[in-house]
């Protein structure tokens, strides 16, 4: 039985017996939202995702069922020249007005150091292709451990892969470090330490296109002193292949082939900040030289974020720039029509700034997003995109 398979059985039978014993416990079983203790599922970092649902779960009672969830709305403008996308087709000009998210989760705390957490996410919703209106689980997993007490925890099951800081400047913008070298979320068992600011982990984690197991050290230490933040991270991945869509393949709905491996990754990344700017900024290469490269694959991005109080709200401006090395005829998603089409010359740079702020609510975030990305052919596109996000 492969690894995914015996996790998602395992977490199953567990969260669904949770769940019961919850339901019928009337004098202590109780429903929340996340946001009622000032957590917000959906907004934690996916590089250590695990240690901060264990953070978070201790500000809920036990035998508490604990409702998160999002909706996202885009409308978009595209333009530039003229590139040629896999599926082929001509991309262009363009505008539309997508449903691009909708996910629920749903975390039950059972005990202080057992939990269960569960999403479902529908993602481009009612569009067409192999991409489109896509739904699969981005976390199902089992966490133990209890912080307050221990300094270690594990988790098992569907989760984001503890590796990098891909941090963009804004909600839509993901950097070319991500789209090349981030692992989506896979089965896998996650074991952690977290102590004085520093957590060091260990995963293994299962890749459910080729069928391959894979091996994560990942480090990071975060503190603060006075008005002046500052952390670092170190990762590495036994082996990562991507697609001939330029994605890791480790989600099942990326089916295209043969796949491209590009070796062992190594990542360093950095953040500094002072009262309301902070800078972040990150390198990751691997080990095996891709397609027609001569060389090792590679990749940085720098995001300055600045976040002052504007009107009674914090509103958030960033602006990121990313450059990869290297991947030439290695395709990349495209940020315009919704994130689905990606460039077949591969892209070379993208440089993207942002504003976002909540309106009506403080669970309500509209947000803007400017980019500008240039191919391996030298070519242009730009992409203008308003979001909306509610976040339950």
């Amino acid at each position: 039985m492969r690894i995914g398979h015996a996790l998602c059985l395992l977490f199953s039978c567990c969260l669904l017996s949770e769940a019961a014993t919850a339901g019928n416990t009337t004098h202590d079983g109780k429903i929340s939202l996340d946001q009622s203790k000032d957590v917000l599922f959906e907004q934690l970092a996916s590089n250590t995702y695990a240690l901060q649902l264990l953070q978070a779960k201790n500000k809920f009672d036990n035998k508490t069922l604990v409702l998160g969830g999002l909706g996202w709305v885009d409308l978009q403008h595209w333009q530039g020249d003229d590139l040629t996308t896999l599926p082929p087709e001509k991309y262009h000009i363009g505008s539309g007005l997508y449903l691009t998210e909708a996910t629920i989760d749903a975390l039950v705390n059972y005990t202080n150091w057992m939990a269960g957490f569960l999403s479902v996410s529908d993602n481009q919703i009612g569009q067409g292709g192999p991409d489109g209106n896509y739904v699969y689980l981005p976390h199902a997993l089992l966490l133990f451990g209890d912080l307050n007490k221990y300094p270690f925890y594990l988790a098992t099951g569907v989760n984001s892969i503890s590796f990098g800081n891909f941090i963009g400047s804004g909600v839509w913008n993901v950097p070319l470090t991500s789209g090349y070298f981030a692992p989506q979320p896979g089965p896998q068992i996650n074991l952690g330490l977290y102590k004085n600011n520093w957590d060091i982990s260990t995963t293994l984690y299962g890749d459910n296109v080729n069928h391959e197991n894979h091996f994560v050290v990942n480090l990071n230490y975060n503190n603060t002193l006075g008005d002046i933040t500052y952390g670092f991270g170190l990762g590495h991945i036994s082996d990562l292949k991507t697609n001939s869509t330029g994605n890791p393949t480790t989600k099942g709905h990326k089916k295209h082939s043969p796949a491209i491996d590009m070796g062992k990754i190594f990542d360093v990344n950095a953040t500094v900040g002072y009262k309301l700017l902070s800078l972040i900024g990150e390198y990751l290469a691997g080990s095996k030289s891709v397609g027609i490269n001569s060389d090792v694959p590679k990749a940085f991005n720098f995001t300055l974020s600045f976040t002052p109080t504007l009107f009674g709200k914090v509103t958030t401006f960033g602006v990121s720039r990313s450059v990869t090395l290297n991947f030439k005829d290695i395709p990349a998603s495209l940020p315009g029509k919704d994130a689905v089409p990606v460039v077949a010359s591969g892209l070379k740079n993208s440089t993207a700034v942002s504003v976002s702020r909540p309106i009506f609510a403080q669970n309500i975030i509209l947000g803007f997003d400017a980019e500008k990305a240039i191919t391996y052919e030298k070519k242009h596109t730009f992409t203008y995109t308003l979001d909306l996000l509610a976040y339950l």
